[in-house]
């Protein structure tokens, strides 16, 4: 997206009073690669004069703390935007558990997505975080611990109770 194309977004939303107050509550830049885009600052700004909670999705997957990409996420959460993201098991050790760890100092909220094909799978990404925010600051993300240990206890309860549930 270009900004020009943000700005025409921008308008019409404002000029629809239902989309207006939707985006107020909260605008999501997602799709595809958003901090791929060159210009993904701007269109954050732009989008910023709608909403005061402007987020953007991205799958964290970046080679270098000297690319544009890590850049611009930085440049946005200097702009208070937040950065949400979709964990990949394939890429977790290598490229998003170090750049995690920077983002959570960056920001105070994240919201995680989980992608999976079995409750396995799921099991096994929980597993993951929970091994993470346990290596964290403890006192800061207990209650993140502690709730993604109740739904993996809630999950193999599950999968143990129903085992056609997969």
């Amino acid at each position: 997206m270009m900004p020009d194309t943000a700005e025409l977004m921008a308008e019409k939303i404002r000029s629809i009073e239902p989309l207006n107050d939707l985006a107020k509550q909260e605008i999501n830049l997602t799709g595809g690669e958003a901090s791929q885009n060159p210009h993904i600052v701007e269109v954050y700004k732009i989008f910023r004069t709608l909403s005061d909670n402007v987020r953007l999705h991205t799958n964290l997957d970046i080679n270098s703390e000297k690319s544009k990409r890590w850049e611009r996420l930085v440049e946005i959460t200097k702009l208070r935007g937040r950065i949400d993201i979709t964990l990949y098991p394939t890429v977790w050790e290598s490229r998003q558990k170090p750049f995690l760890e920077k983002i959570i100092q960056l920001q105070d909220g994240l919201i995680v997505n989980l992608i999976y094909e079995s409750l396995e799978d799921l099991l096994k990404q929980i597993k993951i975080l929970e091994e993470f925010f346990i290596h964290q600051d403890k006192k800061k993300f207990a209650p993140v611990i502690e709730l993604l240990n109740e739904f993996s206890d809630r999950l193999r309860k599950t999968m143990k109770t129903n085992p056609v549930c997969r």
